[in-house]
């Protein structure tokens, strides 16, 4: 695994489970270094006593930050912050859900087919970080990443499809009212379980709403260019899965 996927990695880690990212790096270190689970060779240096008092430190920086007004304002101004729209890619758990259904063959289908949303390439969303390191770019700058195209739920659920070489031939049109009350059930056990959860009233927002961004500043300010269209994303995406041993 080349430094850009690890970092994909990392970030998608800590992106699509919803929680911060310090926070998912000191967690995965911790865990590494006291043998309750095994990291592939390139993330074992999240094991790193400095990695880890880092991670910690910026960590407790931003929760206490966050409930200072001030402070908060501060801290938010001395990051470039990178504003990803939907992650997918080699080793993503919440969209591997998408492709596993449809080669179940039943798709659940949230919202309008021609509900239009951004989406990136977890490598891309990776080099996108790098370049924003790199960068020569003020601080508090936010910048949006996503692979250049604005895409519909029609056309993600097409070039799966094809990727997969199997159509979802029963589609089932779920009602907001009911993912709704699902996310907010979903909500309720990661509460009593101290567990983040993937089905979230926010993440209902995103399904059935529009969900696009503009990556103009990025490719402009940071000279970020995303190397994967959506359609060769998903068939790298669906052929990790395979040999995975995933789908």
């Amino acid at each position: 695994m080349n430094p850009v996927e690890t970092l994909g990695l990392a970030l998608g880690t800590g992106f699509s489970s919803g929680l911060n990212l310090y926070a998912t790096i000191a967690t995965l270190g911790f865990l590494q270094r006291f043998g309750v689970i095994h990291l592939p060779a390139s993330l074992q240096v999240l094991a790193h006593p400095w990695i880890l008092g880092i991670a910690v430190a910026l960590y407790l920086i931003e929760f206490f930050a966050d409930k200072i007004p001030y402070v908060d304002t501060a801290w938010d101004a001395i990051h470039t912050v990178i504003r990803p729209p939907a992650i997918y890619g080699p080793r993503d758990r919440e969209i591997f859900a998408f492709f596993k259904s449809i080669k179940l063959g039943v798709l659940p289908l949230l919202g309008s087919p021609e509900s239009k949303l951004s989406m990136i390439y977890g490598p891309d969303c990776a080099r996108a970080c790098i370049r924003a390191i790199d960068a020569d770019v003020p601080s508090g700058s936010i910048f949006a990443v996503d692979d250049g195209a604005v895409h519909t739920m029609a056309e993600l659920i097409r070039e799966a499809e094809s990727a997969l070489g199997k159509r979802a031939f029963l589609r089932i049109p779920l009602p907001r009212r009911v993912v709704e009350g699902a996310a907010l059930l979903s909500e309720s056990y990661g509460k009593v379980t101290n567990r983040a959860m993937m089905l979230t009233r926010d993440k209902c927002n995103e399904l059935f709403d529009q969900w696009v961004c503009d990556g103009a500043s990025a490719k402009l300010m940071l000279g970020f260019t995303p190397s994967m269209s959506f359609a060769d994303g998903v068939k790298h995406t669906v052929d990790w899965y395979r040999q995975a041993g995933w789908l």
